[in-house]
């Protein structure tokens, strides 16, 4: 039997070696490839507080910002938190969040759509627009305690964009409080046309361990920058308003509606007064 010459053979060997190689190495969580951004949940949050505030508003203004098969309360009801938050593991990252969020439904199950979100760091707002499709933008943000009262302010573009206020009256009952949350989640198309490789509405439940709870008396103003339309949300009434401290763990989510697989769905109206230009 004849044989190969050895640097043939060296060759064959070598590009199976690196054709195994290849497929034992799983791919990176996120980019960048040689340098990953983030690690995959589930995180695990600790030590968290949470100022949230309930109001009411123009319904007609809540109810474009909301996309069908969603369908938004009926009285123009809102959810806002300013949230300084703490990741553990698999990480450790600290950053402070404000959300804004319709309490809305979905085939009958209540649910918080979210409508906007804005944090003070990178990490944080990459994971969350690309995993889950959390609305995530950047913004300079203040989350100060003292004592029974909280101040939060959150500054865009130079423009401070929604100013909180919280001063505690009393204990609340301490309860764990499970949420559903919503979002819509976008990606564009490298292709050069109109459409959205992606175009879903995900879910996430998170499931928090609530340790400090307290009621209190809370005020709160929107305004509008040149990339945010704040200011078209009016604080008509304030309904409650609470602070916590918690623990929580943020698991991957669900998709629970893929437009791009059906047909006859309506897309959400833009929301009104929006920019085209300038947005992050």
């Amino acid at each position: 039997m004849r044989m190969l010459p050895f640097p043939l053979l060296l060759a064959m060997f070598l590009a199976t070696i690196l054709a195994n190689g290849a497929e034992a190495v799983d791919p990176p969580h996120s980019m960048p490839a040689a340098d990953p951004m983030y690690p995959a949940p589930p995180w695990t949050y600790l030590d968290c507080s949470m100022l949230q505030i309930s109001f009411r508003s123009d319904p007609d203004v809540v109810s474009r910002m909301v996309p069908a098969p969603l369908v938004p309360n009926p009285d123009g009801v809102m959810v806002v938190w300013l949230a300084d938050m703490k990741i553990v593991e698999p990480f450790k990252l600290t950053y402070l969040e404000h959300g804004l969020a319709v309490p809305s439904q979905l085939n009958g199950k209540p649910v918080l759509y979210c409508t906007h979100l804005y944090l003070n760091d990178d990490t944080a707002i990459a994971a969350g627009r690309e995993i889950w499709g959390w609305p995530k933008k950047h913004a300079a943000m203040t989350y100060t305690r003292d004592g029974e009262s909280v101040v939060t302010a959150t500054t865009r573009r130079g423009v401070e964009i929604v100013r909180g206020t919280f001063q505690a009256t009393g204990d609340a009952p301490i309860a764990d409080v499970a949420r559903h949350y919503v979002n819509y989640k976008l990606i564009p198309s490298a292709n050069g046309t109109s459409a959205h490789d992606v175009r879903q509405l995900t879910s996430t439940t998170l499931l928090r361990k609530t340790r400090v709870r307290k009621n209190g008396t809370a005020t709160l103003q929107f305004r509008s920058s040149p990339a945010d339309a704040l200011g078209q949300i009016t604080v008509n009434q304030i309904l409650n308003a609470e602070y916590s401290e918690f623990d929580f763990t943020l698991s991957s989510g669900e998709v629970v509606h893929d437009y791009l697989q059906q047909s006859g769905t309506q897309s959400p109206a833009r929301f009104p007064g929006a920019t085209t230009t300038g947005r992050e």
